[in-house]
């Protein structure tokens, strides 16, 4: 894996750490974005040396929003943005925020454009479907469908602008955690 993307990422107080040095030896480098309003989440984005990024700090319109989106220049292009959704954080309130992240993200002119992260809503369920729909409606895909959860649900999204691109995705089996991650293989070559 060159890329690796995770949401929740900070503690909470009292909860306990892996140390920097343990995940050094898996990634090379660490973006990241904390909340500051209270213990936990945020996100983090582990890359390997030779994957040339560049960090999209300021990004227009999005003032609330926990993500991090990165410029991948090589050895392929693209723009990604990893997301965590809090479970107390409204989807009205996400809805506008991801809508100028991805106009942000668009005018770019770097594709594909690739959303991930744990967006707090489930596909497997039979309630309103609002991210999907919004992703949907600016001609992105949801890759993932299968399960992320012990408990059967499917909040772990991955939303691509070129699914033609996706070579292969799914959902990898860890055992230690509730949440499994999920990845998407992409073609160096645009088709």
């Amino acid at each position: 894996m060159d890329l690796h993307a995770t949401g929740d990422r900070y503690p909470a107080p009292g909860q306990r750490t892996t140390s920097r040095s343990q995940t050094n030896k898996l990634h090379s480098s660490c973006q990241h974005s904390l909340r500051r309003s209270r213990g936990g989440g945020g996100v983090a984005v582990y890359v390997k040396n030779h994957i040339q990024v560049c960090e999209k700090r300021y990004v227009h319109n999005v003032t609330d929003l926990e993500f991090l989106a990165l410029k991948v220049q090589a050895p392929v292009s693209a723009l990604i943005a990893a997301v965590y959704r809090p479970p107390d954080y409204s989807v009205r309130s996400l809805l506008s925020n991801l809508g100028s992240l991805l106009d942000s993200m668009e005018i770019m002119d770097c594709h594909p454009i690739i959303v991930c992260g744990d967006f707090n809503e489930n596909l497997l369920s039979n309630a309103g479907k609002q991210i999907l729909e919004m992703f949907q409606s600016r001609g992105y895909a949801q890759l993932i469908t299968a399960a992320t959860t012990e408990k059967n649900t499917l909040l772990e999204l991955i939303f691509i602008s070129q699914p033609q691109r996706c070579l292969h995705s799914g959902v990898m089996n860890t055992y230690y955690s509730y949440h499994n991650p999920v990845f998407c293989v992409v073609s160096s070559n645009s088709v």
